[in-house]
């Protein structure tokens, strides 16, 4: 176990690693504290914020830490249980479990349905920051790093969005009659938006039933006048963009 992991695993509880600017910090709750002070925090591989919290706040609980310092000696088997924990290790201050590599296809799967999850139930992004939120991630597996708002909005939504507008364009090459409906409003805080619907008769690829499909093309907003000559030209944008024109019927 290393001084770092050895400190944190001592005196502090609720570890998390996130992202802010463009780095790696992590943050703990002290354990002495029992909640009546804020997380410390700070940059990924360093611990000297925790450090000296213990030596100013808790000495004796500092001195018991050194004390114990120099007489550890994990059992091999223990090492073992702290480098390679299972999804269900503790977090309750007994274990500090190593996170996945951002590269670990366990991080990528329980990214990837977070980003659905959101987007499937309308919710805000700022969910991801959530304190009770992340704090049910860390439950359902500890090794888990949440992603910070600032990779959700500039990586993980705009690659779901190309992946579904691909499936959406293979849906479309497949058909050669297509109709189209659409729609403009303007919501209660005067911000407007135009929705395109294509409408087709084929096989539903979940339910392999044959019927009506229809699938959203673009729902985006629409600055100045509503007028027919500009609604006209944001659509025939759209068919171009689908390359359907010569589908429409």
């Amino acid at each position: 176990m290393s001084s770092n992991s050895r400190i944190i695993h001592f005196g502090f509880v609720d570890h998390e690693e996130y992202e802010e600017k463009g780095k790696r910090k992590h943050r703990a709750s002290c354990k002495f504290c029992k909640g009546k002070a804020p997380k410390l925090s700070e940059f990924c591989g360093t611990t000297s914020n925790f450090t000296r919290h213990l030596q100013r706040v808790h000495k004796a609980k500092w001195e018991e830490y050194l004390k114990g310092k120099t007489t550890i000696n994990s059992s091999q088997q223990d090492l073992k249980g702290f480098f390679h924990p299972t999804a269900g290790s503790s977090t309750d201050g007994e274990a500090v479990p190593m996170k996945y590599k951002q590269t670990s296809q366990r991080q990528k799967l329980i990214s990837a349905e977070i980003v659905k999850f959101i987007v499937g139930s309308s919710l805000p992004l700022s969910i991801v920051e959530d304190k009770h939120f992340r704090s049910l991630l860390q439950v359902l597996d500890p090794r888990y790093q949440p992603m910070a708002r600032s990779t959700l909005t500039s990586k993980a939504l705009p690659q779901l969005r190309a992946e579904g507008n691909k499936k959406v364009m293979d849906l479309l090459s497949q058909h050669n009659s297509i109709s189209l409906t659409t729609d403009i409003w303007t919501d209660r805080t005067m911000h407007s938006y135009l929705g395109v619907t294509a409408h087709i008769m084929g096989t539903n690829p979940k339910t392999r039933s044959y019927g009506l499909l229809s699938v959203l093309l673009v729902c985006q907003h629409f600055r100045g006048r509503h007028t027919g000559e500009r609604i006209a030209q944001a659509f025939d944008s759209i068919v171009e963009d689908y390359n359907i024109g010569a589908k429409l019927g």
